[in-house]
């Protein structure tokens, strides 16, 4: 179905590295004490990713 076998961990590793990068200019603005993040924002983020993480993982997904 696909062109290599190892789709899945090719994607895995591109989204990884996007999801990382994605973070370089809030973190970059955080040092520059330009951006003051709040705990709840980090709070409800963590859930929502770690529910995704969660349903993923229990429905065999990637």
């Amino acid at each position: 179905m696909f062109l290599f076998p190892d789709f899945k961990i090719i994607a895995t590793i591109l989204v990884l590295i996007f999801g990382v990068v994605s973070y370089i200019p809030y973190i970059r603005s955080m040092v520059l004490r330009q951006t003051t993040p709040h705990p709840y924002t980090w709070l409800i983020w963590a859930i929502t990713t770690g529910t995704a993480a969660v349903g993923g993982w229990y429905g065999g997904g990637g």
